[in-house]
């Protein structure tokens, strides 16, 4: 059997991998109904995908679905849409735990701080390297 999708064999091999593990935690554990169905869910979508690595057609459909531009265009909307959400979250974390400073002179909001504006300086200049260099290829 000639494999035509190595990335959704190794998947597979993963998802499969996670549903052993989840059943060797059921049995070293007590029997758990959430843990066996997540299980039997992970086996089911590992066997899938290694079957699917070994089909021809599979394989196509996958990689014409992958080089779609407008899969791409989503993704990239969805890229850019999640880290204004992230920054405008982190923002609006980092003031209120500077307010609740300044209100309590708690010294817990002040590490607080320097965690989510960290964050927040990780979002901001990611975004502005980015930006420069992707508007430098153009």
């Amino acid at each position: 059997m000639k494999n035509y999708n190595r990335r959704g064999l190794m998947t597979g091999i993963v998802q499969i991998f996670l549903s052993v593990f989840c059943l060797i935690t059921m049995i070293v554990t007590s029997f758990d109904v959430k843990l066996a169905i997540l299980g039997i869910i992970i086996a089911i979508l590992g066997i899938t995908s290694v079957i699917n690595s070994f089909s021809k057609e599979a394989a196509r459909k996958e990689l014409i679905d992958n080089e779609d531009e407008r899969s791409q265009l989503v993704e990239m909307k969805a890229k850019a849409k999640t880290l204004d959400i992230v920054s405008n979250f982190l923002f609006f974390a980092t003031a209120a735990v500077m307010i609740a400073y300044g209100v309590t002179k708690n010294q817990v909001f002040v590490y607080m701080v320097l965690c989510t504006g960290a964050a927040l300086s990780v979002c901001w200049i990611s975004h502005i390297v980015t930006y420069f260099y992707y508007e430098s290829k153009n």
